[in-house]
């Protein structure tokens, strides 16, 4: 066999490797009827799309927003158009800063066009974190109440005093949680039930394929709240979450406190993992497709093996951001202070876009076509798959 077969092999081989992959992920994740229907993906907050993520550094669009910036995660629907919030400040004194900001929901088309959405309601401003519906439509919070648009912004329904960024589960269910009151409606707005959780959330909850609530409490504890409103159990967490846990397809529930927490399903610790001298409690844990947590350092990015929080591997990065998202493939993608930045499924560098000064608090997600999109403050990128 030539030098040239031997390639063709080769790139066959990894071909199989990446097809099976998806296919097993496509088994353990729940069925989603959009792309990237609500923040970090799923309700579970995995990070993890079912489609395969750039490949290379290729722009297809960069998006700059002037004296306005992203306030959200981004949503992406079937058709490829992301939706999020963007803020300005309206009302300013030159001595105190902003008195009055104006925050809006924008439709992202994937040429990157970012365009104020339709708004029939011209009293009314979209805003918060924004979902999508398992009919398609658009959920934003209002001064009306939770209110579902259609893409050209038709009101379809509102759910009057029901206020909070709305959760969409994998069976449509729509779940916004107002302090210790959690509303979950159904697909087409009406009311399911309410539930009063003993405690009250500091981030957004994830929410497990039973229904189960993981939340991270403003006294440094993680609890689970069962789909009947009991408490299951608490754990202490050293600091306060600011970001929403993480749920694993076996149930292990990851709370980045000042350590990052890998808790059974039980309540009992299965491990902790530790950065020295630095407080993950902001951290967006992401999963990989083979199950690998994702963690950023301040000089390098990790993946931790879930069975007992040993390293899979790790790559340097120079001061990663928050948050971390990956493909089907095991592609990991993230923002450190040189760009964005894609590392393979064993730790290697796939590809970096220099794009210097982008905001620690990025978010990004993953297209129906395998388009890459990162939100950074005033700046906007779409790669192409």
């Amino acid at each position: 066999m030539n030098l040239r077969s031997w390639r063709w092999v080769g790139v066959l081989a990894v071909a199989v490797m990446a097809a099976e992959s998806i296919a097993v992920l496509a088994q353990a994740q729940p069925t989603l009827w959009h792309p990237w229907p609500v923040a970090r993906h799923d309700a579970q907050r995995t990070g993890r799309a079912l489609v395969m993520g750039p490949q290379r550094a290729s722009l297809r669009a960069e998006m700059s927003m002037g004296d306005s910036w992203f306030t959200s995660s981004p949503v992406i629907g079937a058709g490829g158009r992301a939706y999020a919030t963007v803020t300005r400040c309206v009302i300013s004194n030159p001595f105190i800063g902003c008195l009055l900001y104006a925050s809006w929901l924008t439709a992202i088309t994937p040429s990157g066009i970012v365009r104020p959405f339709p708004n029939p309601l011209t009293a009314v401003r979209y805003q918060g974190q924004p979902a999508i519906g398992r009919d398609g439509a658009i959920l934003a919070p209002s001064a009306h109440g939770l209110t579902a648009l259609t893409p050209r912004g038709t009101v379809k329904w509102v759910a009057p005093g029901v206020s909070g960024n709305p959760t969409v589960t994998a069976d449509g269910s729509i779940y916004v949680v107002s302090g210790h009151v959690v509303v979950i409606l159904n697909p087409n707005g009406t009311m399911r039930s309410t539930l009063v959780l003993p405690t009250e959330p500091f981030a957004g909850p994830a929410i497990g394929p039973d229904g189960s609530l993981y939340y991270g409490e403003v006294d440094r504890f993680v609890s689970a709240v069962s789909s009947d409103g009991l408490l299951r159990w608490r754990y202490p967490t050293g600091d306060q979450v600011h970001a929403s846990p993480v749920v694993a397809e076996d149930g292990t529930v990851y709370v980045p406190g000042t350590d990052l927490l890998a808790i059974n399903a039980d309540g009992t610790l299965r491990w902790s993992w530790s950065t020295p001298g630095v407080s993950l409690s902001g951290t967006r844990v992401s999963l990989g497709a083979d199950g690998s947590v994702h963690v950023p350092e301040l000089q390098r990015f990790v993946a931790l093996n879930p069975e007992d929080g040993s390293i899979r591997w790790a790559t340097p990065a120079l001061d990663p951001g928050y948050e971390s998202v990956s493909g089907a493939d095991g592609t990991v993608y993230f923002v450190d202070d040189t760009g964005v930045v894609a590392v393979g499924p064993n730790g290697g560098l796939q590809w970096q876009f220099p794009a210097p000064n982008l905001f620690f608090n990025s978010t990004l997600a993953i297209g129906p076509d395998g388009a890459l999109l990162v939100l950074s403050n005033t700046r906007g990128f779409w790669f192409q798959q």
